[in-house]
């Protein structure tokens, strides 16, 4: 590597960034890398990608998006979101929310929970449970169902 490199780009990006920021990198790597990134980013990222990420982040991300994200997270969320998830999820979430839920769901449930809610509705049932019912209830029933 000539002396005139100020950064070394891992080995599947083969060229270096000069000092004068002029970037001579093959052609899955289009736009400058910082000095601070370990990792080179395709013409569609306008943001540093750092070491930990695996994919590029757009410019209107303020956060890291690791690999099984599919979609951006804001400086707000604390974790990702798969594309399929409309709101933020904050961190005590385990999973995601669509945008007609109101409060979290946890990872063991499939479907969302409005806010009156109180505790997890499992993939079938087809409506929730106050925090007093210990079993699920099918739509049927009008009335929840202790466990005895």
């Amino acid at each position: 590597m000539s002396s005139d490199c100020e950064v070394c780009m891992p080995s599947d990006c083969e060229v270096c960034v000069s000092n004068d920021s002029e970037v001579f990198m093959p052609s899955d790597c289009e736009v400058f890398m910082s000095s601070d990134c370990e990792v080179c980013m395709p013409s569609g990222c306008e943001v540093c990608v750092s070491s930990d990420c695996e994919v590029c982040m757009p410019s209107d991300c303020e956060v890291c998006i690791p690999s099984d994200c599919d979609v951006c997270v804001s400086s707000e969320c604390e974790v990702c979101m798969p594309s399929s998830c409309e709101v933020c999820v904050s961190s005590d979430c385990e999973a995601c929310m669509s945008s007609n839920c109101e409060v979290c769901m946890s990872i063991d449930c499939e479907v969302c929970m409005p806010s009156s809610c109180e505790v997890c509705v499992s993939s079938d049932c087809e409506v929730c449970m106050p925090s007093d019912c210990e079993v699920c209830m099918p739509s049927g029933c009008e009335v929840c169902m202790p466990s005895d």
